[in-house]
């Protein structure tokens, strides 16, 4: 039998194939390997001595752009919730047939993925009964909050499903989704948005496709956040018509009667936070729709949209949990401005305790310069940019973008703590508030920005708002400072990457 011959943790190479494996471990593709089927292909599950695999066969089409597709993007990413990518398989076969009485040379191709068998199907077959009030509230919280963080990791890649739908959303033993099935999914370069000219290549589910993309062939990022919405609204309110305060009370209030009251509290303001997040996804417009970023900080903290348009300086307070967004995913102006390590300002009280490292940019014949904190008592850390330089109109966030050396000292004691600050070219001055640099640091202090993973080894932390209106476009400049002044206190492992301008 199959699974006697062969060995699953053989398999996790990301490599190619034999498919003689694959039709060993698949009992040759047989009926009762097979697990799902949609519009691409059939999957199957793959048996061996020590566990399963799917292996989705793909429907035969005149190319091969789909399949290079799919295996491009799955071996670029890898996340908690994205399903996993093993291997794949490819052959062409060579046969003879008839064609107009005449006998021709013909050849076909066998085109397979392989990827993390999930025991516990898909998202799809776990809402089939469409009687939300029927799974557990923190079961469904946790699902939306995995699809959130897998969808974020990958639009911070620059990449976009362009299917996002139950049906390919796979939930693990412990019921942590994971989206798959990137056959549709496309790499964005430099945050642009893409067209299907021809009708007969617009692909999706209806119900889940943007009207961008149902209606003109257009997709971005904002695609898949419409998908998003539909998954939301189908969790939380199933087929219900009711308001959302009715669907939150009356459809899942009595399915939490057996919390506390605060814990109750809770858990129904997570509810009506997830209805009007799925509102907010489904907008008709694309720009209208919220990031993945910002979902994720209302997810952490229900009742908070961060969408202020005040003018001048915002000083509310933002989840230290929010993750960044890369490019902007609706329109061609800059979203974000990052000044390297060398375009900031970096004061202390020993000049020559900064040493300066190159690394090779990816993809690129270029490197990048990193600053690292050798030795200081009185550190300042300064970036400015010129308002006009930034997309008028919006709101935006200032973030130090830094890592910590392996040996590093000075920035987790007790009461250490640094403060950040906006000016205006000098003039003005805005207290940002309380920020530190340790992400271990003691959390005695209240009110203090802590710093959170980027995702891709570094970190950030959020020192300054502020909004770009018609007043602040008239000044000369904006200028964000991070001090840190304990004279009795060495500091030191602080590699500092740059300071990022990012809208909102």
């Amino acid at each position: 039998m199959a699974d006697k011959d062969h060995y699953l943790e053989d398999l996790f190479c990301e490599k190619k194939m034999e498919l003689s494996l694959l039709q060993d471990i698949t009992n040759n593709f047989s009926q009762e390997s097979e697990i799902g089927r949609g519009g691409c292909g059939i999957v199957y599950k793959g048996a061996l001595r020590d566990g399963f695999l799917a292996v989705k066969k793909l429907n035969f089409v005149a190319n091969n752009k789909s399949f290079l597709d799919e295996v491009n993007c799955l071996r670029r990413i890898k996340h908690k919730n994205i399903v996993r990518f093993i291997g794949y398989g490819f052959q062409t076969n060579k046969y003879i047939t008839v064609v107009g009485g005449d006998l021709v040379l013909a050849e076909s191709s066998e085109r397979l993925i392989c990827f993390e068998y999930l025991r516990n199907g898909s998202l799809e077959s776990f809402l089939k009964d469409d009687q939300p009030y029927k799974r557990t509230w923190p079961e469904c919280y946790k699902i939306i909050h995995g699809i959130c963080l897998g969808l974020h990791h990958l639009h911070e890649r620059c990449m976009i499903h362009r299917d996002i739908k139950p049906g390919n959303i796979l939930l693990d033993d412990d019921m942590t989704p994971k989206i798959a099935d990137f056959g549709l999914s496309r790499l964005l370069v430099d945050g642009e948005s893409g067209k299907v000219t021809n009708y007969h290549y617009l692909k999706g589910t209806l119900g889940y496709m943007a009207p961008e993309f149902l209606h003109d062939g257009k997709y971005s990022v904002k695609s898949d956040i419409f998908g998003l919405g539909r998954i939301i609204e189908k969790m939380v309110i199933g087929c219900h018509t009711t308001s959302m305060e009715e669907t939150a009370v009356l459809v899942w209030g009595p399915r939490l009667d057996h919390l506390d009251a605060s814990e109750k509290s809770t858990a129904l303001e997570q509810v009506k936070e997830c209805i009007k997040i799925s509102a907010d996804c489904t907008q008709h417009e694309a720009a209208s729709r919220p990031a993945t970023q910002y979902i994720l900080a209302r997810l952490t903290t229900p009742g908070n949209s961060h969408c202020s348009a005040a003018g001048g300086i915002n000083t509310s307070t933002v989840p230290a949990q929010m993750t960044p967004a890369r490019v902007d995913t609706t329109t061609g102006v800059t979203s974000y401005r990052m000044l390297s390590a060398r375009e900031l300002q970096i004061a202390n009280n020993r000049p020559g305790h900064w040493s300066w490292s190159s690394h090779p940019l990816p993809y690129s014949s270029r490197n990048e310069e990193f600053a690292e904190l050798i030795s200081v008592y009185c550190l300042a850390v300064t970036g400015e940019v010129q308002p006009k330089d930034l997309s008028a109109g919006r709101s935006y966030t200032v973030y130090l973008v830094y890592k910590l050396a392996i040996i590093n000292a000075g920035l987790d004691a007790e009461g250490s703590v640094q403060t950040s600050s906006l000016r205006l070219y000098g003039n003005r001055v805005y207290p940002m508030g309380k920020v530190s640099l340790h992400p271990e640091a003691p959390r005695t202090a209240d009110h203090v920005n802590h710093p959170v993973s980027r995702g891709d080894g570094w970190l950030e932390l959020r020192l300054a708002d502020f909004a770009n209106d018609g007043e602040m476009l008239t000044e000369q400049g904006v200028i964000v400072d991070l001090r840190e002044e304990n004279l009795s206190v060495e500091k030191r492992g602080i590699i500092v990457k740059g300071m990022e301008f990012r809208s909102n």
